[in-house]
């Protein structure tokens, strides 16, 4: 139901700015053809205006260049977007006068006139505005980033292409770890033989997030940092918030297990927000690639999705809207993305990870996912776990601390499943 919802939207956007070209060529008379043509260019315009301020401004949000297709694409998307809400706002109209219709003019005529009016501006908001917002939420506009492991960390490294299990194509960075010296070899003989995932979160990409792989690499640890679907030189433009994104992460196990066998005795995976949540459900799957991820670290992970969204709402969001995105923004999300996300939730596929070890890192001034939900989920999850609670602000990068680093190094280094009795 869901993906042919998915489906059904995806192909909407794509033919609905065209349906509406058609129909300004349809014979009428000059008066009408007028009105049609001057409505659809302060839509287009609009629509192209919404677009482009989409792209640029998350572009320069998450520290990257736009790209002039990713402007032109995301305009094409805004004027479907604002196509989409005419045509409802139409129906309403339509749906208002109906009644009115029936009575004659007059004091009840105009009294039920205004009723219906009232109505249809609050459907019309009501429905209008959570839907732009949400869907504005789940939309990628693509960002140029220069940055790579050569220029960050002065270290060498190979393009990994590969495609989710879904068959998203999907674009990352492989980066051997650091030749060991013969001391280093005779202390830890598996130098080399283990790669970690990293996940990047929210508005993140490999390259946002490839100053990571330092405290990996340099410590006998290969790794995989790649673009999730919808990011960087990923294909897709919408993202699902770590449900879907759970393939990503079994397409990149799967590769590293065929193209580096032998730096896959062990896989680890390190997941920020919605990158944890992927890496949670990819951890969770039956699959022999799911399998394989024999620990994970998740830092500023949420337990229930639905939850996480109200709460970002309130915080974001002033009433009424908030309240307009808690009770409609997660079911339109769901029927745009494929998946049900009013039931996605993390802390329930973790349970399915066992007896596998978790790390659950949460900082007190995450601004994605609050404290409270990250030690609930530590708090629900099942043994056998490590937490990390900083207090800190200057601690909430993984990238930038040396001593996260470390904690996470010694989770791997440690870290076996379970004896199961």
């Amino acid at each position: 139901m869901m993906q042919a919802l998915h489906l059904l939207t995806i192909s909407t956007y794509v033919v609905l700015p065209l349906l509406a070209a058609v129909v300004l060529l349809r014979p009428a008379e000059p008066s009408v053809r007028q009105r049609r043509l001057a409505g659809f260019i302060l839509t287009a315009v609009a629509g192209l205006a919404l677009g482009g301020t989409l792209a640029v401004t998350y572009a320069i949000g998450v520290g990257g260049q736009p790209r002039i297709a990713q402007i032109l694409l995301t305009g094409y998307f805004g004027v479907s977007l604002l196509l989409l809400l005419r045509f409802y706002d139409s129906m309403l109209r339509w749906l208002a006068k109906l009644p009115v219709a029936w009575l004659q003019p007059g004091l009840l005529h105009k009294a039920l006139a205004g009723l219906m009016t009232t109505g249809r501006l609050v459907l019309l908001f009501g429905l209008g505005l959570p839907y732009l917002l949400s869907t504005v939420l789940i939309y990628r506009p693509k960002t140029a980033h220069f940055n790579n492991p050569n220029t960050m960390l002065n270290t060498s490294y190979e393009t990994a292409n590969f495609v989710s299990t879904d068959g998203i194509r999907l674009a990352g960075w492989w980066i051997p770890s650091d030749p060991p010296s013969h001391n280093v070899q005779k202390i830890d003989p598996d130098w080399g033989k283990r790669t970690v995932l990293i996940c990047p979160g929210l508005t993140d990409t490999k390259s946002t997030q490839v100053l990571m792989a330092s405290q990996f690499v340099p410590y006998g640890y290969n790794v995989l940092i790649f673009d999730f679907r919808a990011h960087g030189d990923s294909a897709g433009q919408l993202i699902s918030f770590g449900d879907k994104e759970r393939q990503d992460v079994l397409g990149a196990v799967r590769w590293v297990r065929q193209h580096h066998p032998e730096g896959s005795a062990q896989i680890f995976g390190v997941g920020l927000n919605t990158g944890a949540a992927a890496l949670i459900g990819a951890a969770a799957d039956p699959s022999p690639e799911g399998q394989a991820l024999d620990a994970i670290a998740v830092d500023g992970i949420f337990r229930d999705f639905d939850r996480w969204s109200d709460s970002a709402a309130g915080r974001f969001f002033p009433p009424p809207l908030s309240w307009l995105l808690q009770m409609f923004g997660v079911p339109i999300a769901s029927a745009q993305t494929g998946v049900d996300l009013v039931h996605f939730s993390p802390g329930k596929l973790n349970e399915a990870i066992w007896p596998r070890p978790v790390m659950i890192i949460q900082t007190a001034r995450d601004p994605v996912v609050s404290y409270e939900q990250g030690r609930r989920f530590f708090d629900l999850a099942p043994q056998p776990k490590q937490g990390l609670f900083l207090d800190r602000y200057d601690e909430d990068r993984i990238s930038h601390n040396p001593r996260v680093g470390m904690e996470i190094r010694q989770f791997f280094q440690t870290a076996r499943p379970m004896p199961v009795i």
